[in-house]
């Protein structure tokens, strides 16, 4: 009996020890659990911060990418602006230039003393004043620089051809910025040269011609016909003739 009990002695223990070891490990495990999910946890919270600071800089990234962008579209305007001003003033010098030629051959053709024969006709009259144009209007030029044969008439706006002959007809105008112009030479009313310059700035026009006249032609620059071009003006004042008219006899036929 007692052989029996002490068997029985042996194999309670032998459970129980067991059953302590298998406590042990699984307590063993959990804890290797718990210290591999906090080490899991503190690398999410890495990642998540790093992931916050990345954000960041992606943001400032495109704050600064768009703030060159809008950079970049303001130098594009105003190298745009930059341009049109440099075309504008090409124009502006281009037409001057045009302008400054005309009246260097016409002074050089005065100082020829004009027609072989000893027939003298030169002329130069000046707007001084801004002038407002209706349709079909006649340009008078009201100041009177040369009249050297009384051929222009500055009551009309006309010249008046009193000799037979072939002529240098030069005109300069200049018109307001807010206005597009268009304007004629005509002789006896039939067109000759035009002149048209497009609202947006101040411009010189200019046209010199050579044109053989007949005793008693009428030529005169006049307003277009069309009422688009009514009330449209001339740039002047009494000290800034900026719109002239000449006439000079080159050969008297």
């Amino acid at each position: 009996m007692k052989g029996f009990v002490y068997v029985l002695y042996l194999i309670f223990t032998g459970i129980l020890v067991g059953a302590t070891r298998d406590e042990l490990y699984i307590q063993y495990e959990e804890k290797e659990i718990i210290r591999k999910l906090d080490h899991l946890t503190a690398v999410v919270k890495q990642v998540i911060e790093e992931n916050k600071q990345l954000k960041s800089t992606v943001h400032k990234i495109e704050f600064d990418y768009k703030r060159l962008q809008n950079g970049y579209r303001k130098i594009v305007d105003t190298n745009n602006e930059l341009r049109a001003e440099m075309h504008n003033i090409k124009g502006c010098c281009s037409h001057e230039l045009q302008r400054n030629n005309s009246l260097t051959s016409f002074k050089r053709l005065l100082l020829n003393n004009g027609d072989a024969d000893g027939q003298t006709v030169a002329f130069t009259a000046a707007v001084n004043r801004v002038l407002t144009l209706g349709p079909n209007q006649a340009v008078q030029f009201e100041k009177i620089i040369t009249n050297v044969g009384n051929a222009y008439d500055p009551r009309h706006g006309h010249m008046i051809v009193p000799v037979k002959g072939f002529y240098l007809i030069s005109v300069t105008l200049f018109n307001k910025a807010e206005d597009s112009d268009y304007i004629e030479l005509v002789k006896n009313g039939n067109p000759l040269v035009y002149f048209y310059e497009q609202a947006g700035r101040y411009s010189p026009m200019s046209q010199t011609i050579i044109v053989s006249l007949e005793k008693g032609d009428v030529v005169w620059v006049k307003n277009h016909d069309s009422a688009s071009y009514s009330g449209h003006h001339l740039f002047g004042a009494p000290a800034e003739l900026y719109n002239t008219f000449s006439g000079f006899l080159l050969k008297s036929l």
